[in-house]
This record gives C-alpha cells, sequence and structure tokens, in this order.
C-alpha cells in the first residue's frame, strides 16, 4: 500500500481561514484569506488570477497578533485561489508556522 501524498509533506497542512494581504510588483495590496497553510506555503481564496512563478510578500495575521511578513512565489494557480510556497524563511518564523498549524490542528480535534 502506498503513502498518500498528505502522508508525504514535510508537515501537515491544516484548513484555516486566516487573513492574508497579498502584494505583487506593480499592484494594489489585496485583502484575503486562506484555504490551508502549512509551514511551507499557504493556498489564499482569491478571484483574481496570479500566474506560477509571480513572487508576491505575504502578511499573515497569526492568532498570537504578531504579524508574519513571508516572501513567496506562485507554485500553481488552481480554480479556487493560488498556491504560494515561501522562499528565504527564517527559522524563526518557520518554527511560528509550525506552532500556529499544529494549535490550529490541535483545536480542530
Amino acid at each position: 500500500m502506498s503513502k498518500s501524498a498528505a502522508e508525504l509533506r514535510r508537515h501537515p497542512r491544516v484548513r484555516a481561514s486566516w487573513r492574508v494581504t497579498v502584494e505583487t510588483a506593480g499592484a494594489k495590496a489585496l485583502a484575503r484569506e486562506s484555504i490551508d497553510v502549512s509551514p511551507y506555503g499557504i493556498k489564499v481564496r482569491m478571484d483574481e488570477s496570479l500566474e506560477p512563478g509571480t513572487a508576491a510578500r505575504l502578511r499573515l495575521q497569526l492568532s498570537d497578533r504578531r504579524p508574519l511578513h513571508l516572501e513567496s512565489v506562485v507554485r500553481r494557480a488552481d480554480t479556487d485561489g493560488p498556491v504560494f510556497v515561501f522562499v528565504n524563511v527564517s527559522r524563526d518564523d518557520v518554527e511560528r508556522l509550525k506552532a500556529a498549524v499544529d494549535s490550529h490542528r490541535a483545536s480542530e480535534l
């Protein structure tokens, strides 16, 4: 029996509606919500289309009230919104994201 893709992830993602501000070059900052989150990426509910490879700066509002500012790149464009992968993330920010994802997962149980 083979493992599912979700079981092969470095860290599981959770379905979460967190506030996210998406900023891309030459465009107005957009306030949106996440669909799902992991410490390494995020899917954001957006009507606007972003092409894979588009660089974006994301600001996430976590429950600890300290926003995270993350550089990212669009990995793929799904019908309900783009999937961003985080790039050049500090170890501290990865740990904050892991803690936030784990806390959210625990609250769903």
